[in-house]
């Protein structure tokens, strides 16, 4: 069964709706449509803002948009840079299935499926509400990049908004709490049974 996620955008830390590239270099962070097939929502589902934060002033960029509020969805996806790093699929539905797609540089090749249970899944909405992932601001574009290395896209819906970041990890303006959320949706998600 092929696994779906969202066409990724690139273009240098701007703002896009369009789900075509725009340009070569990696993107900060991306606009996102709500998920088409809903999952029920944890109990503990994310805080966001009731309005858009002086991000201006910080220099950060910020972009979310309205989602249907029952909806808790977890998409991330690494993808290669210039050697041996992971490349996969990850899906974290608000009912605690997990979908891992493996591409390269993987043990497990192809779909792989888990169940996690609900205070797992509560578990790691109030990780994403602690992070402050909705409301994260950083200096875009930024002037401290090295090049090689892989880019992660982060995708969360959940309490009527959704947001999708890219986050290019030669990017080193990128906070260390969204790079923290990632690792923890990797390790909620156990995919270390499926790369390592």
């Amino acid at each position: 069964m092929a696994l779906l996620f969202g066409a990724l955008t690139f273009g240098c830390g701007k703002e896009s709706t369009s789900s075509a590239p725009a340009a070569s270099t990696p993107a900060s962070v991306v606009s996102s449509s709500a998920p088409a097939n809903p999952s029920a929502a944890p109990s503990a589902s994310a805080a966001v803002p009731e309005s858009v934060p002086e991000q201006a002033k910080a220099g950060g960029v910020y972009t979310s948009e309205p989602a249907d509020p029952s909806i808790f969805l977890v998409k991330l996806e690494r993808r290669a840079c210039y050697g041996a790093c992971p490349v996969y699929e990850l899906r974290i539905d608000g009912d605690g299935k997990v979908t891992f797609a493996g591409k390269d540089h993987v043990r497990a090749k192809g779909e792989k499926t888990k169940k996690l249970d609900r205070a797992t899944v509560d578990a790691l909405a109030a990780k994403i509400d602690s992070s402050g992932y909705f409301t994260m601001a950083w200096k875009d574009p930024c002037d401290r990049v090295a090049t090689d290395n892989p880019t992660v896209t982060v995708d969360i819906t959940a309490k009527g908004h959704t947001r999708k970041i890219v986050d290019y990890h030669g990017d080193r303006c990128i906070p260390d709490a969204l790079r923290d959320l990632e690792k923890e949706i990797d390790r909620v998600a156990g995919v270390d049974a499926w790369v390592k």
